[in-house]
């Protein structure tokens, strides 16, 4: 009978399902992760459970979110399932993590096998909802090489300061298409986020910060300045900005994906106050 499922089942393209069949990288995972009784774990999109099995030995609690409830059934039959483990047919960007979380004192560690299609949107919702300590995510090679850039590089972006605000980031290694069912097209990589007690550097408002970082990346091709000059609200001449970069030491002529997180937050404590509302 269970052979008879598996045969019969399909991974859905739309939800973008490749599942992890190698044992190695499961190792590799559970050891970066460390997994203890005393902890609380959030798996996103178990597949086939071959990750969440042995998630399930070492963890205090589990929680799995899955959309497929074709897969959440054969989850709830072939997996060591107890009171450990809770399976929850949903899209997990509609979730509510901190509803979820009964225990309250705990934070969650998450792992994850992120589809490709919704990878950033699934990291923007972490980090607006940090009800966690770490996370280690599976992930298309590209994103993950622009989570970690640094400032300069052609992968420098937008998504690589606002990670990098919240989380100590580290990149654990790639893997090869062949260790997924089906094989994707593209290598992936594994990364692990730890949230910073507190953001990496102090800014006056978040909300003003992370707007600057969009506005300076809005095209990558310009300078900064006039990347600034249509930042909406600030309405301060050319010559004016030059001089504001001029007195942070910052060129008048480079470009957004050349300035580091700190210099980006000098900027918006500076700028921020041309906003008197």
């Amino acid at each position: 009978m269970k052979e008879n499922i598996l045969f019969k089942f399909k991974p859905q393209k739309k939800w973008g399902q490749n599942f992890l069949t190698d044992k190695n990288i499961v190792q590799k995972i559970l050891k970066e992760a460390n997994i203890t009784e005393q902890d609380l774990v959030l798996e996103i999109g178990a597949g086939k459970g071959i990750l969440t099995a042995q998630i399930i030995k070492k963890a205090g609690k589990v929680f799995v979110i899955e959309i497929d409830k074709n897969l959440c059934l054969y989850l709830e039959k072939y997996l060591p399932l107890s009171d450990k483990i809770k399976i929850i047919q949903a899209d997990f960007l509609k979730c509510d993590l901190e509803a979820i979380n009964n225990e309250k004192l705990l934070k969650f560690k998450i792992i994850a096998n992120l589809p490709y299609y919704i990878t950033t949107p699934i990291i923007m919702k972490l980090l607006k909802q940090r009800v966690w300590t770490e996370a280690l995510l599976m992930m298309q090679k590209e994103v993950a090489q622009r989570i970690i850039a640094s400032p300069g590089n052609k992968d420098y972006s937008r998504i690589s300061i606002i990670v990098n605000y919240y989380c100590e980031v580290k990149l654990i290694g790639h893997v090869s298409p062949e260790v997924f069912f089906p094989q994707p097209k593209v290598t992936s990589a594994i990364i692990k986020l730890v949230l910073r007690k507190t953001p990496l550097v102090n800014v006056k408002s978040e909300d003003f910060f992370f707007a600057l970082v969009k506005t300076a990346f809005s095209e990558r091709r310009k300078t900064l300045i006039n990347n600034l000059m249509k930042f909406p609200g600030l309405n301060l001449k050319k010559e004016i900005l030059c001089a504001i970069l001029s007195g942070l030491n910052i060129s008048s002529d480079i470009r957004g994906e050349r300035l580091s997180i700190e210099q980006f937050a000098k900027l918006s404590n500076l700028l921020i106050n041309f906003f008197p509302n």
